[in-house]
C-alpha cells in the first residue's frame, strides 16, 4: 500500500459501527475471526496504518488515544508501538493513566515489552506511577484485595523489568515478598491477572469446624509445599483472615491465650479483626488492644527476624495494627472509653518510634499505602481526627497532646523526620488544620521546608496528589509560596502538574486570584511558559464546564484567561507547541452560548490550526449551535479552518446542517464557498445540499 495522506474513512465506518460500550476484540496484530465483520474492519485499519507514514497518521491517533471506547484506544497504542520512534510522544504525554483503563492492558503490555528496554528514565517513572494506580477489581473480597493488588503490580513491573532501573527491581521485590506466588495474565483481550501456586491448604469451613487449640496447631505447623500444586500459606493465611471476619469471638482464645503465630497468621487476624469492625460487629476491643500492646512490646515482635533484614519487624503486622486503629476509632464505644484511648495512644507511640523508615528521598514516594511509617503517621491523624471532639471537651484542645507531642518533636529534630513523616503531613495539611490551625501556622515552613528539596518534595507531592479543593490551604500555601515553587519544581510529572493546575485554576474561578496582577499564580503559569501546563488549563476549564455549567461570573474569568492566552501564543513564530495550545482555545466556544465580537476574533486565530488539537472532531459540533444565531461568524470560521487546509472527514451530519442552516439564513456566497472549498478536497457530501441551493 503506498504511503500517501490518511483517509481516515475506515475509523468513520467503524465509528458508526461500534454500538456497544465495550465489544470485545482480539489482540489487535492478531489475525482470526474471519466471521466477524468488526474485526475485519479492525485489521483493516490496522494495515493501513502500519503501511502509512506515521508523520500522517500523528493527528488521527492522538485523537483515537483520547477516544472514550478503548478499541480506538487500543490501535492508537499499537499504532504508537509499530512507529514508536516517530509516535511516541503522543503515549508518554497521556493525561489518563492507560493501565487503568478497561480492555487496553493487552496492547500497553506488548509496548512495554517490546520498548522498555529504550525507556528513559522520565518514561520508566511514569510507567511506574501508573503501575502504582492499578488496583484489585472491586468483587475481590475485601481480605484478599492487598495480595491481589500486589500481584497485579508485580505483573505489570515485570513488563518494564528490561529497563534494568534497579527502582523497578526494587518496587518488584516489595510486592514479590506480599505475591510470592507465579502470576500470568492472559495473552490478548481484556487481561486479567491469574495467581499460580496460590491454592487454599483447607475451607474456611473446616477452619471454622476446628477448636483454637486445634487453628492454632495448623497455622504453626503447616509448611508450604513447593512446584504447581503446591499448596499455599498466604492462601491458608486468608482463609484465616476470612474466618476471623466473619466470627470474630470465636478466636478471642487466641486473643486471651496469646500463642505465638507465625507472621504471617498475626497480620491476617488483625486483619480480619479490623474487617470484622467494618462489617458491624461489636468487637471486644479492650482484648484486642491489650493483645497488640503485649505484642508491640515484646522485642520478639520487633527482631530482625520477623520481617527480614530489611525492616527489622514485620511490616505486614505493623501495617495491619494501623489499619485496626482507623478502624476502631471510627466506633462510638471505641471513642467512648477512656482506657480504650489510652491504650490506643500507647500503641502508636510504640508503632512511631520503632517503626523504621523505607523511603530515602523523594523520589521512592510511589506506593505509600505499602509503606509502614506511613500507614503509622496516617493512623495517628485519623485517630486524633475521630477523637477530637471528645479531647475538645475534656481538655480544651482539639488535637491529642501525645499524638501532637510525637509531631512536634519529628517537625522539629531533623534527625527524627523522614519522607514518610513529610507524606503524612502534606497529605493530612486539611485535616491537621481542623486539629491546630495555629499549629500548622506556626510551623509552616518546617512542614514544607523551602531549603530542603526532598521533604519540601515529599510534602506537597502528598499534598497536592490526595488534597484538592480546600480553599483554606490553598490560600495558606499559596501565601507560603508553595504553589509558585511547585509551578517550576516538577518538570514533566502530570501526577503532580495536573493537581497542581487544576487547584490554580479553581483558585482564580473562585476569584482567589486576579489574573491582572503579574504576582499571582494564574499569572505566573502563562509567564512560565510550560506549554503542558497551558494545555492542562486549558483541559482543566472545560472539565469544570462539563462537570456543571460554569456561573456567568466564572464565565467572564474564562473569557478574560482567554484573551490572555491569545495575546501571549498567537504571536510570533506559531511553533508547534503554539498551534496546540490555540487548537485547544479553539473549545472554549462550548463554554459560551454566543460569540462576541473579541471571541470572534480568537476564534479567528484558532480556527487555523485545530487540526493540530485533540479535540478536532468537536470543531463543527461546538460551532452548530452558533449557526442560526451568527451564521455569517460561523461560516467565516469554516472558511479560515479550510483554507488552512483542515477539512476533517468527521462530523459530516453536523457540518451538513451548518450548511443548510447557512443557506437559510441567505449566506448564500459563503456557504458555496464551502462547498467547492470541500469538493476540491475530495469530499462530495455537501454536494447534494450545494445543487438544491443553486
Amino acid at each position: 500500500m503506498s504511503k500517501s495522506r490518511l483517509d481516515p474513512g475506515p475509523i468513520q465506518f467503524y465509528r458508526t459501527f461500534v454500538t456497544l460500550p465495550h465489544v470485545w476484540i482480539p489482540a489487535i496484530e492478531k489475525e482470526g475471526f474471519p466471521d466477524r465483520f468488526d474485526v475485519r474492519i479492525i485489521e483493516f485499519i490496522r494495515t493501513v496504518f502500519e503501511d502509512s507514514d506515521p508523520e500522517l497518521l500523528r493527528g488521527v491517533v492522538e485523537e483515537l488515544i483520547y477516544e472514550e471506547h478503548p478499541v480506538f484506544n487500543r490501535i492508537a497504542i499499537h499504532t504508537i508501538n509499530y512507529h514508536y520512534d516517530v509516535l511516541k510522544e503522543l503515549f508518554w504525554s497521556l493525561d489518563y493513566n492507560p493501565i487503568t483503563k478497561y480492555q487496553l492492558d493487552h496492547e500497553i503490555i506488548e509496548l512495554f515489552k517490546a520498548r522498555s528496554a529504550s525507556f528513559s528514565q522520565e518514561e520508566i517513572t511514569r510507567a511506574v506511577r501508573w503501575i502504582d494506580e492499578k488496583s484489585a477489581p472491586d468483587h475481590i473480597d475485601p481480605a484478599q484485595r492487598e495480595l491481589h493488588t500486589a500481584c497485579a503490580r508485580k505483573w505489570w513491573l515485570s513488563t518494564i523489568i528490561a529497563t534494568g532501573d534497579p527502582g523497578v527491581r526494587k518496587l518488584y521485590d516489595e510486592y514479590e515478598k506480599i505475591c510470592p506466588m507465579e502470576v500470568r495474565a492472559s495473552e490478548d483481550g481484556p487481561a486479567t491477572v491469574s495467581l499460580i501456586g496460590d491454592f487454599n491448604p483447607v475451607t474456611k469451613e473446616e477452619l471454622l469446624g476446628m477448636s483454637t487449640s486445634g487453628i492454632v496447631e495448623h497455622l504453626c505447623s503447616y509448611t508450604k509445599k513447593p512446584g504447581f500444586e503446591g499448596l499455599s500459606s498466604r492462601g491458608l493465611a486468608r482463609v484465616f483472615s476470612d474466618c476471623v471476619a466473619t466470627t470474630p469471638d470465636k478466636f478471642y482464645g487466641i486473643l486471651k491465650q496469646r500463642p505465638e503465630l507465625p507472621s504471617m497468621h498475626l497480620s491476617a487476624l488483625l486483619r480480619g479483626l479490623a474487617q470484622a469492625g467494618k462489617e458491624g460487629f461489636a468487637l471486644d476491643w479492650g482484648l484486642i488492644l491489650d493483645y497488640v500492646l503485649n505484642h508491640i512490646e515484646s522485642e520478639e515482635f520487633w527482631r530482625e527476624e520477623a520481617g527480614g533484614t530489611r525492616y527489622g519487624f514485620d511490616p505486614g503486622a505493623v501495617m495491619a495494627i494501623s489499619n485496626l486503629i482507623r478502624e476502631g476509632a471510627g466506633h462510638d464505644e471505641y471513642r467512648s472509653r477512656p482506657e480504650l484511648r489510652s491504650k490506643t495512644e500507647r500503641i502508636l507511640t510504640i508503632l512511631a518510634d520503632r517503626t523504621n523508615p523505607q523511603l530515602k528521598d523523594a523520589d521512592d514516594f510511589t506506593t505509600p499505602w505499602i509503606i509502614p511509617q506511613f500507614s503509622v503517621f496516617l493512623a495517628m491523624i485519623s485517630y486524633s481526627v475521630d477523637v477530637a471532639p471528645i479531647s475538645e471537651r475534656e481538655s480544651g484542645y482539639r488535637w491529642v497532646s501525645s499524638i501532637k507531642d510525637q509531631f512536634s518533636k519529628r517537625l522539629n529534630q531533623p534527625s527524627e523526620r523522614t519522607i514518610e513523616f513529610s507524606v503524612v503531613l502534606g497529605r493530612c495539611l486539611p485535616r491537621l488544620y481542623s486539629l491546630d490551625e495555629g499549629w500548622v501556622a506556626e510551623n509552616l515552613d518546617e512542614i514544607f521546608p523551602h531549603d530542603n528539596e526532598d521533604h519540601w518534595r515529599s510534602a506537597f507531592t502528598g499534598y497536592i496528589r490526595y488534597t484538592r479543593g480546600d480553599r483554606m490551604c490553598y490560600r495558606l500555601l499559596r501565601d507560603h509560596g508553595d504553589y509558585s515553587k511547585a509551578i517550576k519544581a516538577f518538570g514533566d510529572e502530570p501526577e503532580v502538574q495536573k493537581p497542581l493546575i487544576a487547584d490554580i485554576c479553581r483558585g482564580y474561578l473562585n476569584g482567589e486570584e486576579d489574573i491582572n496582577d503579574s504576582r499571582r499564580l494564574i499569572s505566573e503559569v502563562i509567564e512560565y511558559g510550560n506549554p503542558k501546563q497551558i494545555s492542562s488549563m486549558i483541559e482543566t476549564i472545560l472539565y469544570f464546564n462539563r462537570q456543571g455549567s460554569l456561573r456567568a461570573e466564572m464565565k467572564e474569568k474564562v473569557k478574560a484567561l482567554w484573551g490572555r492566552l491569545i495575546s501571549h501564543y498567537a504571536t510570533g513564530e506559531i511553533d508547534a507547541d503554539k498551534q496546540k495550545i490555540l487548537a485547544g482555545l479553539f473549545n472554549w466556544i462550548s463554554v459560551f452560548d454566543e460569540i462576541d465580537d473579541e471571541m470572534y476574533e480568537w476564534l479567528g486565530v484558532s480556527a487555523a490550526h485545530v487540526r493540530y488539537g485533540r479535540n478536532g472532531s468537536h470543531f463543527f459540533e461546538y460551532l452548530l449551535k452558533h449557526a442560526v444565531n451568527t451564521p455569517e461568524r460561523v461560516a467565516e470560521l469554516i472558511l479560515i479552518h479550510a483554507d488552512a487546509g483542515n477539512h476533517f472527514p468527521y462530523e459530516k451530519k453536523e457540518l451538513q446542517q451548518i450548511v443548510d442552516d447557512l443557506y437559510r439564513s441567505g449566506q448564500q456566497e459563503r456557504a458555496d464557498r464551502i462547498c467547492n472549498s470541500y469538493l476540491a478536497a475530495g469530499h462530495d457530501y455537501l454536494m447534494e445540499i450545494y445543487a438544491r441551493n443553486n
